[in-house]
């Protein structure tokens, strides 16, 4: 079965519902016609409906004693059955295409189906075989199926529907990243370890704080559930939890930078790894004159000397705080005998 039958043959059989209005296929209309027939409150044999009609209107199909032309041939009732889409008009005597006349095409402009009728009766059956194969009234067929599809599901396009799905997708994923992130919060908070031995759902007790935090509440938030059954998309792998934690921690430092004057206390300590690390941070007076002590974070020292201490910290300072040292008044080096004296830099 072709393209065209195939759209013939929903014409003849599928339910449109357009609006409020319920369009039937009773009895397994004939032609296009009959699915909205509850629409018309005119008779057709006695109407020359040549007015600009709605896409969702059926085909103006009267059945008259038509006229007889020099031929002495005439338009036959019976096309109606074998072409859903034809429709006559008295006036003129003449056919036309009730869907290629809803559209506006270069194809249709030369079209006589759609601009000035048919009326060669003797061909007419090739005619109308000739016109129903063409690609533009193949493209208009769909075009007017799409169009009442819309109607049926509330005026609302496959696009539409798809774009208002993915946007439901994409607020559920905001709501689970927003619950991960406040576990991730909340751990780091109350400074407690994140991962466990073993992080294998199958085979370990105890995953971890996260992913134990993170499993506790799915049970106690449905619409999260299936998330921890998603094998694409978790959020829960140690390098977005560092991400996060790293995220958080910019926002911290933004909130805590100081706004005009402030000191900083610098000391250095060796980690696990034997790596030395300089420890950062800064004292500010805010409007009210309440001191303010906040730590800054570890940074690796690979030069110990005073150079290296005092490049080290003036990269911090203006690089990555985006501080102004000449705002800086004063410094504390706990211990820091290489930063003593009136040589080094730092003073």
């Amino acid at each position: 079965m072709d393209k065209s039958s195939k759209i013939t043959n929903f014409f003849k059989s599928e339910n449109i519902k357009t609006g409020d209005k319920n369009l039937d296929t009773e009895k397994a209309g004939k032609d296009i016609g009959n699915q909205v027939k509850k629409n018309l409150n005119t008779d057709d044999s006695k109407t020359d409906r040549t007015e600009e009609r709605s896409f969702f209107d059926k085909p103006n199909q009267p059945v008259i004693n038509f006229p007889k032309n020099e031929q002495n041939r005439k338009f036959q009732a019976n096309w109606y059955s074998k072409f859903s889409w034809l429709e006559y008009e008295i006036s003129r005597d003449a056919a036309l295409c009730f869907i290629c006349k809803q559209y506006r095409t270069i194809e249709n402009e030369k079209c006589a189906f759609k601009i000035t009728g048919f009326n060669d009766w003797h061909n007419a059956i090739k005619s109308f075989s000739v016109h129903e194969n063409t690609e533009s009234h193949k493209t208009n067929t769909i075009r007017l199926l799409n169009r009442i599809n819309i109607e049926k599901n509330g005026g609302k396009s496959c696009a539409s529907q798809l774009n208002s799905q993915h946007a439901k997708e994409v607020e559920a994923n905001r709501k689970y990243l927003i619950h991960t992130i406040q576990v991730i919060h909340f751990l780091g908070k109350q400074g407690l370890a994140f991962r466990g031995n073993n992080e294998n759902e199958k085979t370990s007790k105890n995953m971890g704080n996260f992913l134990e935090l993170m499993k506790f509440h799915q049970t106690m938030l449905p619409e999260l559930q299936q998330y921890s059954e998603s094998k694409i998309t978790k959020y829960t792998s140690p390098t977005i939890q560092n991400e996060i934690i790293n995220l958080i921690s910019k926002q911290i430092i933004i909130s805590n930078l100081p706004s005009k004057f402030y000191a900083i206390i610098c000391d250095e300590t060796m980690d696990l790894s034997r790596k030395e690390m300089l420890a950062l941070c800064l004292r500010k007076v805010d409007d009210g004159l309440n001191v303010h002590e906040n730590f800054f974070g570890f940074y690796r020292a690979k030069i110990q000397s005073a150079d290296g201490i005092f490049n080290l910290i003036k990269y911090v300072l203006e690089e990555e705080l985006k501080l102004d040292t000449q705002l800086m008044v004063a410094q504390s080096f706990d211990g820091a005998a290489t930063m003593a004296g009136i040589k080094n830099r730092s003073s």
